[in-house]
């Protein structure tokens, strides 16, 4: 049992040194592995050749556009879109928003929607970043 443990606890501590640092999803989809289905990066914007925020979604994670979670006949509501804290509107706002104008793309879903922007989140929400790096 010793023996498990010193084992277990070398290799916590050589992991690291061994596997080397994470860099995160954006540096993983540099690198050529799948991109992060909540996210859409800046160089994915640019290079979709899309016009509006809509028609990138819709040509990158058109899931995102796809009402999932609760519905009924009192609430039937939809995907809202936000510009960080600002509320937009819903996901009908996307068709009006330059796509030249947006940094990054995150889809939130219920649960983490409803934690970040309270309660009538129910499918989600978009947050566009218009804030772009100071490198591009």
């Amino acid at each position: 049992m010793r023996a498990f443990v010193r084992l277990s606890l070398t290799l916590a501590l050589a992991a690291p040194i061994l596997g080397g640092c994470s860099l995160g999803p954006r540096a993983a989809h540099a690198r050529g592995a799948a991109p992060d289905p909540h996210f859409i990066t800046l160089d994915e914007i640019r290079r979709s050749g899309e016009a509006t925020a809509y028609d990138v979604v819709e040509s990158l994670r058109p899931m995102w556009l796809i009402k999932r979670g609760q519905q009924s006949i009192l609430f039937d509501g939809d995907i809202q879109v936000y510009n960080g804290d600002a509320r937009l509107g819903d996901r009908s706002v996307l068709h009006e928003i330059a796509a030249t104008s947006i940094a990054s793309l995150r889809f939130l879903d219920a649960k983490d929607a409803t934690y970040r922007y309270g309660a009538s989140h129910l499918h989600g929400v978009i947050v566009i970043s218009t804030i772009f790096p100071v490198d591009q």
